[in-house]
């Protein structure tokens, strides 16, 4: 409900899912990407959309930034690492979602990456739209703890100084 109130009254929603592959090993034993170096390439990834939009100066010192909330799950077994997003972009949300796919199928040089099975598509500015994104994207904030799901330091919520500089 209260991530529904942060941005219900925003008819630009982009829903994010950003997955990663298993890779075989020389045991033929499937090999996970490890719950930081995601986060890392988390990190690296969203940079890249806030340069992409405003200034390095501005994104390094963090006076601007997509508004967004991000959030880690883990899959039903616990071991399926992958990032749900919702993003309140400044610009056209189907302009905003081709960026993403782009800057995120950039980053898959070792392979990690699962490019086709991640998503990035616009929210209707329906309510029930809205609902549905919030609650999948927050969904395993109950089973994981708040400080193990719901990425605080990536979220960027919506404020006037953010989207003033736009």
């Amino acid at each position: 409900d209260w991530l529904l109130n942060q941005i219900k009254d925003n008819p630009k929603a982009v829903f994010m899912t950003l997955k990663f592959r298993h890779k075989r090993t020389a045991t033929k034993l499937n090999e996970d990407i490890s719950i930081l170096h995601a986060q890392r390439v988390l990190r690296v990834f969203l940079r890249k959309i806030d340069m992409h939009y405003f200034s390095q100066r501005a994104v390094t010192k963090g006076i601007a930034g997509v508004p967004r909330f991000a959030f880690q799950h883990m899959g039903s077994d616990g071991d399926n690492v992958h990032f749900h997003i919702i993003a309140l972009p400044h610009v056209d949300p189907q302009d905003f979602a081709q960026v993403a796919a782009n800057k995120w199928a950039s980053l898959d040089t070792y392979g990690w990456l699962d490019v086709n099975n991640s998503w990035f598509d616009v929210v209707g500015s329906n309510v029930e739209e809205l609902k549905d994104a919030t609650f999948y994207a927050a969904r395993e904030v109950q089973k994981l703890g708040a400080e193990d799901s719901w990425l605080i330091f990536q979220t960027i919520p919506q404020t006037i100084s953010i989207e003033q500089t736009a």
